[in-house]
């Protein structure tokens, strides 16, 4: 159960970039749930930027019932998004229209979890994707069409493709769990050959000693750097230290070359008892100068709720200063601004209050707060009821779009809203609770 524990933040995301979906295998483009006419750019008593989404409960703990894209696409008119359900298995297409809200569903593919996509050379969808959901697990390498027809695949058997990856102009770098939960950096051309594969374990700790091992966990980030090596931050597990508890849990950051060569290694642990083991690597950016900035979880069984925390890192992989410490707060989004400062959105729990927040923050890179906005507060006894943000999309006039879920009327039921803010943080269109 630990083991499973430790890999349970595998996050299922994706990415669209042509959204024109007509007719093509595993496409559907009837009307489904969601459509919504939009009310204007009103500020915060409007508009209604929202779609309505029926799932089931999962089967598995391993793929959330719903995830909606941490990648933004954006035109002169609007926002672009996809969304994926487990039960039913699909991936929609959705639209948002800049100004008056109005959300549009474009297309439904049908039978695929996507999990990352990227255009390869040609402009077609290179798709890292499920459709084996259960054990044995039946991840895909997918080519589609921008109107959704499947030109080429790949299949990938007893592997759980994760979120995690970054493009070349060769090819792709990318992540996923074997059957057995081993993590696998891998890297493929853009017809869907596998080029190099990477299983690092005790490599990921160069200062471990005498009877010390690591047991690698799941791959939460890939990013480029400004000279094209990669970034990588994975969650891992150092056992057989001279003393039994607590154990030793945290995360890795490290450069690899694109050939998928270690440059250098940094881990960084946490003490924990048996209990409190649920410490895991959660997302990472990379800014232009090389400094980096990990969000890590601590502490899954923790009283009240985890820790979520912020380090930045230098281009070394060396600590500069925590950002900012979350008590009793649950996973939140990150992204970068456009003036390369850290914006960072979730949901918390004020317990002296007695009530839950959607917030924002954007942060110095010395730890300062630049300002902190909280759009949402509900009371403590109704959490479902608060926006729970799940993306956070940087736009092109500097502010962010944020994809959050709520619970709707009825038990299978779940309603994505977008709040719409400018570069200060300040609500521009965004749902009247």
């Amino acid at each position: 159960m630990r083991k499973l524990l430790f890999v349970f933040a595998v996050s299922i995301l994706l990415l669209m970039a042509q959204l024109s979906c007509s007719s093509g295998n595993n496409v559907n483009t009837s009307p489904s749930p969601g459509d919504n006419p939009g009310t204007g750019n009103t500020g915060n008593t409007g508009p209604t930027w929202y779609t309505d989404l029926s799932v089931a409960p999962t089967a598995d703990w391993l793929f959330p019932t719903l995830s909606v894209t941490r990648n933004l696409i954006e035109t002169d008119s609007y926002y672009a998004i996809m969304i994926s359900t487990y039960d039913p298995l699909k991936s929609t297409i959705l639209t948002i229209e800049k100004g008056t809200g109005k959300t549009s569903i474009n297309g439904i593919i049908d039978g695929y979890y996507v999990t990352g996509l990227t255009q390869d050379p040609n402009g077609d969808l290179l798709t890292f994707n499920q459709t084996g959901m259960t054990q044995p697990y039946t991840g895909n390498i997918t080519v589609f069409s921008t109107s959704g027809e499947k030109l080429k695949e790949t299949v990938q058997s007893d592997v759980i493709m994760n979120n995690a990856l970054a493009t070349y102009d060769d090819g792709v770098v990318f992540s996923y769990l074997q059957s057995d939960y081993t993590p696998v950096l891998a890297k493929t051309d853009f017809a869907g050959n596998i080029v190099w594969e990477k299983r690092y374990a005790n490599e990921l700790d160069p200062n471990l000693t005498g009877a010390e091992y690591v047991t690698p966990g799941t791959i939460s980030a890939i990013r480029k750097d400004v000279d094209g090596n990669l970034i990588v931050a994975q969650s891992i597990r150092k056992y057989g230290s001279s003393e039994p508890e607590p154990q030793d849990v945290g995360y890795a950051v490290y450069m690899i070359t694109p050939a998928g060569d270690m440059v250098w290694t940094k881990a960084y642990y946490e003490g924990r008892s048996d209990w409190q083991d649920g410490v895991n690597a959660v997302d990472m950016m990379v800014l232009q100068d090389g400094t980096i900035v990990v969000e890590w979880q601590l502490g899954y069984a923790e009283p009240g709720g985890s820790m979520i925390l912020l380090d930045s890192l230098d281009n070394q992989g060396d600590p500069i200063c925590q950002l900012h410490s979350f008590d009793r707060s649950e996973v939140g989004n990150m992204c970068l601004s456009a003036d390369q400062k850290v914006v960072y959105t979730s949901r918390e729990a004020d317990w002296v209050a007695n009530t839950n927040k959607t917030v924002m923050y954007k942060f110095n890179l010395d730890g300062t707060d630049i300002w902190k906005q909280t759009y949402y507060e509900t009371s403590g006894d109704d959490a479902d009821g608060t926006p729970y943000p799940v993306a956070i999309h940087p736009c092109l006039d500097g502010g962010v779009l944020v994809s959050a879920t709520i619970s709707a009327d009825t038990a299978n039921t779940v309603r994505i809203i977008f709040i719409k803010t400018d570069a200060n943080g300040n609500q521009q269109n965004n749902l009247n609770l």
